[in-house]
């Protein structure tokens, strides 16, 4: 029986109703996949099995620390759902984390990572996960009422055969598990993306999502490295 399959290729994503498009969709790096998600494209293609061991991973850890912080008496939000309008669009999605710190608060995220996509991320100081935890930020502090925060962590769990690795500057190693604070963008930015990210899909773009190859459509017919039927 294939029971390890069978978990594996399971898909319990659910979009928040109500509204235009979600976080991740406006920060993915294809113009292409945003489009179809955004004019609610049913996702046909599945990865590999394989290629999902690590998201797997990750949720069962978000779903732990859920319930492990929901039953903590720290002053901390878990799972939260936000939604409200940027630049004119409905946005929605779930924080994995938002806490007081002393007058304002953070906006936290659960990362699981690869040794070699880790390696990536550092390399690039985790640009890429600062679109996401600052329309989080932005939303959040909507919906509260309360003054916009540029304080983000992401807390990050390496998975791996041995969970370390030496720099490629060649200073020290880094650990199984490590908290990285990042500055936000501030909210003018944040406006900035999301009307250019919604903008560019107005109408059916050109077809760029071979453009990374780390890119993973789950969308078209288009035969990319990471897609199966």
């Amino acid at each position: 029986m294939k029971i390890l399959e069978t978990v594996l290729k399971y898909d319990g994503y659910t979009r928040t109703e109500g509204i235009d498009v979600s976080p991740s969709e406006i920060t993915s790096k294809s113009n292409y996949q945003r489009w179809l998600a955004k004019n609610n494209t049913p996702q046909t293609y599945k990865l590999p099995v394989d290629i999902k061991v690590n998201s797997v991973m990750g949720t069962a850890f978000h779903e732990y620390a859920s319930k492990v912080l929901k039953e903590s008496d720290l002053n901390v939000y878990s799972e939260l759902p936000v939604k409200g309008e940027i630049a004119g669009y409905k946005v929605g999605g779930t924080v994995d984390v938002v806490y007081d710190y002393e007058d304002t608060y953070v906006i936290g995220d659960f990362k699981t990572f690869g040794v070699f996509q880790l390696k990536k991320a550092m390399k690039n100081n985790f640009v890429d996960y600062l679109p996401q935890l600052s329309i989080y930020s932005y939303l959040y502090s909507q919906s509260m009422g309360i003054e916009y925060s540029r304080l983000g962590e992401l807390y990050i769990l390496v998975t791996g055969d041995s969970g370390w690795f030496k720099k490629e500057d060649g200073g020290g190693k880094t650990p199984k598990y490590f908290t990285e604070t990042i500055e936000l963008l501030d909210k003018h930015e944040v406006e900035e993306l999301v009307t250019e990210r919604m903008l560019d899909i107005q109408e059916e773009p050109d077809l760029d999502c071979q453009d990374d190859e780390w890119n993973r459509c789950l969308y078209c017919n288009f035969d990319c490295e990471f897609r199966t039927e």
